[in-house]
């Protein structure tokens, strides 16, 4: 399960992902090069052929259970996420949503053409009946271009995004599809949302028509911001909020991603790599900086402590919120600046240590 939301601002395109899991179970962020790929791929549960001779490099959140990705991105700039369509229990797949959304982004360079990789391997490997993947809603954008895809079964629609959309399941769009499948059959396609999702969809919506109604050029903290579910500084803490935490026990937010695209460059990124975004900062990852990504799992590790301390103590969260803010204040300067990301990431990581150490 997760939320996404697309927007073409000013500034460039911007995609936004919260993905949720079991509580406790890590999304790892990694960056892989791009190499040569074998004829066959090996993915969670099965060996999938590939499309293109040379995988592209790529950075992604991967849930711990599984080879594929729920959010990422690709050094040609185009950026994807992918979530259930549902919130109905179905039988487990060999096949996996978060596989194709994986080889999407190793393989595409652009957005419609990732549309394209995922139709393919639906139409081709996608099975039908009880054992069919879970229906999934993707969304692909570059620098020039937003889709959206809905995939059940062997059948798949796709539909370009003009400014901008909110997804939290299926429907993803009213109305026929600009692209679909053979066998595709839009009565097969729910009327509407699930309940709970409709008011995060609108929650996400709402935080998104603020910030484009009232911040025209598009700004990181911002956007970051509707992740946490920060609409106006007004926080939701109901159970259906944006953050996912609440009375919802058994699953929680696992990782936040902000991807900005612009044509002709590499995707600018951000991931929370941890829960509760509402407390996390959001990273920026650069495409070089591989002590990035030894240092994530240690802040991962020990994030826990700090989610527990916020939890019992307003104090601290309030001091973790302030410093987040503060530093992603910074983001733009240090980037634009070319100053090690990671010496500032570990002056972070003390600071929270230090704040902690205050916990009553």
């Amino acid at each position: 399960m997760g939320e996404a939301f697309v927007w073409r601002s000013p500034a460039g395109i911007w995609l936004g992902m919260n993905q949720s899991a079991p509580v406790g179970q890590p999304q790892r962020v990694e960056r892989y090069a791009g190499l040569t790929l074998p004829p066959g791929i090996p993915v969670t549960h099965e060996t999938l052929p590939r499309i293109a001779r040379d995988g592209l490099d790529i950075i992604i959140g991967r849930p711990a259970r599984c080879w594929g990705a729920s959010m990422g991105a690709n050094e040609a700039g185009v950026a994807g996420s992918v979530i259930r369509a549902d919130n109905r229990w179905h039988f487990r797949s060999s096949l996996l949503k978060e596989d194709l959304l994986r080889l999407a982004l190793m393989q595409a360079t652009s957005a419609k053409a990732a549309v394209g990789l995922v139709s393919l391997y639906v139409e081709r490997f996608a099975r039908s009946g009880r054992r069919s993947m879970e229906p999934a809603v993707f969304t692909f954008a570059d620098g020039e271009a937003i889709w959206v895809m809905e995939t059940r079964g062997r059948a798949w629609w796709a539909q370009s995004v003009g400014h901008f959309t909110a997804l939290t399941g299926a429907p993803a769009w009213s109305g026929d599809a600009r692209l679909h499948s053979a066998n595709a059959d839009e009565a097969s396609r729910p009327a509407c949302l699930p309940a709970a999702m409709e008011r995060r969809q609108r929650a996400l919506a709402r935080g998104l028509a603020h910030v484009i109604n009232h911040h025209e050029t598009g700004d990181f903290t911002l956007l970051a911001n509707i992740l946490r579910g920060d609409i106006s500084e007004h926080w939701q803490h109901q159970d259906d909020a944006i953050c996912r935490h609440g009375s919802l026990w058994h699953r929680e937010t696992a990782n936040s991603f902000l991807a900005l695209l612009t044509p002709g460059e590499r995707p600018q990124l951000w991931f929370t790599g941890s829960s509760r975004p509402c407390i996390s900062l959001f990273k920026p990852v650069s495409w070089d900086a591989e002590p990035w990504f030894s240092r994530h799992m240690h802040f991962w590790e020990n994030w826990r402590k700090a989610v527990r301390l916020a939890q019992r103590s307003p104090v601290i969260r309030e001091r973790l919120i302030r410093l987040h803010a503060e530093l992603e204040g910074q983001w733009p300067r240090f980037l634009q600046e070319d100053i090690n990301v990671v010496i500032r990431l570990e002056q972070w990581w003390n600071a929270v240590i230090q704040i902690l150490k205050q916990a009553p």
